[in-house]
């Protein structure tokens, strides 16, 4: 199993672009001179865009996940879960950073929920922790998930080495471990046209449609998606 959770057009996050004051922001000429910098300088498109915004003034708040059922699958393990791993999704490609490790170090010293974590309470890793192991355990984006668990015993991972891990259900701690030390979130395609920057590709292609800013309703929004494999 190479993948613990695939990507989907249901698993694109959306974000609201907004700022303070009037702004004359052409979508057309941001989606182009972005990604002509990205070939230019063979850095992320994404990193490029959101530090743009950012630099241009302005904010980029989560917004929901383009699947309901999803979103409610993740209400469902915690509350805040889809907001925590928006976070974490925004960290990976604004910072270019993809091992779960790593993004948990991030979201841990931006605390963008403000936990009060001053007696050591570890409430990013907790939830983020119990995500992964529902997910190895049997959820699925589009399914509703309630619970209950598809390997009632244990689970066996085989390492790109052939070498086999084995963890019985009761091995909990070392299971939710194993997953945080082992995962990263990788980027999938996303679809966009390099001909018709802003716009997805007319010919068949993944389905995901996400890293560009578009308009809705006089609203500005961009899609990130989520992608999590073993590393």
């Amino acid at each position: 199993m190479k993948h613990l959770f695939n990507p989907a057009a249901g698993t694109n996050f959306i974000y609201k672009i907004t700022t303070h004051g009037d702004s004359n922001f052409d979508i057309r000429a941001f989606n182009s001179e972005t990604l002509a910098l990205s070939k230019a300088t063979r850095d992320s498109k994404l990193s490029i865009r959101l530090t743009e915004l950012e630099a241009l003034g302005f904010k980029v708040e989560f917004q929901r996940i383009q699947s309901t059922n999803l979103q409610l699958n993740l209400e469902l393990i915690d509350s805040h879960l889809p907001e925590i791993l928006a976070h974490l999704v925004y960290f990976k490609y604004r910072n270019g950073r993809s091992k779960l490790r790593d993004l948990l170090q991030d979201i841990n010293t931006a605390n963008p929920l403000g936990y009060n974590m001053s007696k050591g309470h570890p409430f990013y890793e907790f939830k983020i922790k119990n995500f992964l192991t529902e997910n190895a355990l049997g959820m699925t984006p589009e399914a509703v998930w309630t619970g209950k668990y598809d390997a009632t015993g244990g689970m066996i991972i085989v390492k790109n080495s052939g070498d086999l891990v084995c963890y019985h259900i009761y091995n909990r701690n070392e299971f939710q471990d194993y997953l945080m030390d082992n995962t990263k979130l990788e980027q999938a395609s996303t679809s966009e046209d390099d001909n018709n920057p802003g716009f997805p590709k007319s010919v068949k292609s993944k389905p995901y449609k996400f890293g560009w800013v578009y308009e809705e309703n006089g609203e500005l929004f961009i899609k990130l998606n989520l992608q999590i494999r073993f590393t």
